[in-house]
């Protein structure tokens, strides 16, 4: 049998084994992008077991090889595995992005995460109308000869925008004086729900306009 170790790096993968008679195999080095490549050594192989250092990176070696003989370290499942790459990524990536929503009122990590995820690169959108757009979050119209009627909210977009925003928005309107006012004047013409959305649409072009500034602001330093 072959027992092989591999030293898994960001870009690329250094196998090496040995077996049960002492024949040793050279080191190899490829890149992980090359998975066919990497799958053709161990064919070669047959059966052998391998050692894969526990590192922050190792999960797509690991399913790939499927190199479960030798279980010295916990392998959690995909589910916790994914919560564990999300949440191991926010110190890194969502500094910036989070941290700039946070200071509006109503908006907390995950909720600025999700705003953030569905947004997606802000440049797309060339006004802030159109990110409430996006959501969902604007009126239906319906034109017949000179008469314009204006509907529902259209729903059309992103559902889980839509849902994180209007959330904010009733809590905003507790804490931020000048969205307490903007609902204050749309419920006194319409219904509580209508003022809530209208304050979720708010804050929709509030975020993304914070988050042009941000981005705009990077850029030029990084310039």
């Amino acid at each position: 049998m072959w027992h092989v170790g591999i030293d898994l790096h960001r870009e690329t993968v250094v196998m090496a084994a040995v077996n049960d008679a002492g024949e040793a195999m050279d080191p190899l080095r490829i890149r992980c992008e090359d998975t066919e490549a990497i799958l053709r050594v161990v064919q070669v192989l047959g059966t052998f077991r391998a050692v894969i250092e526990a590192s922050g990176t190792y999960r797509w070696l690991y399913d790939l090889l499927r190199i479960d003989q030798i279980p010295l370290a916990y392998i959690p499942p995909q589910p916790y595995q994914q919560l564990r790459d999300l949440t191991r990524c926010r110190p890194r990536w969502a500094r910036g992005h989070a941290e700039v929503l946070q200071e509006i009122h109503g908006i907390g990590l995950y909720s600025a995460l999700l705003i953030v995820a569905e947004l997606g690169e802000v440049e797309r959108f060339r006004r802030a109308k159109q990110v409430g757009a996006y959501a969902g979050l604007t009126s239906r119209v319906h034109q017949s000869g000179n008469h314009c009627f204006r509907g529902s909210i259209s729903r059309q977009g992103s559902p889980w925008l839509r849902w994180i925003l209007v959330e904010a928005a009733m809590k905003a309107i507790h804490k931020d004086g000048a969205l307490k006012n903007f609902y204050t004047r749309v419920r006194k013409r319409s219904s509580a729900k209508i003022a809530r959305v209208a304050v979720a649409r708010k804050l929709a072009e509030i975020c993304w306009k914070r988050l042009r500034r941000w981005q705009r602001e990077h850029a030029n330093q990084a310039a």
